[in-house]
């Protein structure tokens, strides 16, 4: 069983490079810069795969020995580092952070138990990459497929739509228990206006009655030529006999 050290790990300022043709597979080991560096790994016909080692293993990382230009030497605080997989670390804000750059044109990119942790940027590039969740970077993250969130606005006004739609809608009021109220107004009854009357009834009548009785039978027993005072028509349809009778 492989121990804490397993694995490719620079201790200090330095970047890994791997190429291989087939897979890199880590298993319990790790690939890691504990102070500072890059990582890039290419598999040209294979997989990537962060492994499965325990996040909690502690891995010892020795004193960082810092040189100036006279040759005075001062050592860097000692943080341990922890975990497995595949990392960069920059442990104190004086180191500066590590990107990590995985290619597998042809394979698959496994992120594993142990994880994908960067402290820069991370870029990943193959034909599916596996446990996406588990990869934590502190900068951008390049070629990681990302789950789209359901549309929540839409769902938002949908909800308000249908709940507007459900309310109750006001009972227009009663009027079964009010009495009825009829208001009618008589303009007039026909027959023109109020200062003459119209007599155009009357005055056919009459005419009709005067025609009706200038036409009388010669052959009826009974004529009657007029009443009252008759009028020049009149005494003309009268026979002398009738004439001297008339007056």
């Amino acid at each position: 069983m492989p121990g804490a050290d397993a694995g490719l790990i620079t201790r200090g300022e330095g970047n890994i490079q791997i190429y291989s043709k087939g897979s890199i597979l880590l298993g319990l080991s790790r690939i890691m810069t504990t102070f500072g560096g890059n990582i890039l790994a290419w598999s040209a016909e294979g997989d990537i795969n962060a492994g499965r080692g325990s996040k909690t293993t502690v891995v010892f990382t020795p004193p960082r020995l810092v040189y100036d230009n006279y040759g005075n030497i001062s050592v860097a605080p000692t943080v341990p580092s922890t975990g497995a997989g595949i990392a960069t670390l920059n442990p104190i804000p004086a180191v500066p952070p590590g990107d990590i750059d995985l290619i597998a044109p042809l394979g698959t990119i496994d992120a594993g138990e142990a994880g994908i942790r960067v402290s820069g940027n991370v870029n990943l590039a193959a034909l599916q990459i596996l446990n996406a969740a588990n990869i934590q970077a502190q900068g951008n993250v390049t070629g990681v497929p990302t789950a789209q969130a359901p549309p929540v606005a839409a769902l938002s006004t949908s909800n308000n739509l249908t709940a507007a739609t459900q309310q109750v809608q006001p009972a227009a009021p009663s009027t079964s228990d009010r009495p009825s109220i009829i208001i009618v107004e008589f303009l007039g009854y026909g027959g023109g206006d109020k200062s003459t009357p119209d007599n155009t009834d009357q005055r056919n009548t009459h005419e009709r009655r005067s025609e009706n009785q200038g036409h009388f039978d010669p052959n009826s027993m009974f004529q009657i030529v007029g009443s009252g005072e008759l009028t020049d028509e009149q005494r003309k349809l009268l026979t002398g006999e009738r004439m001297e009778a008339a007056h």
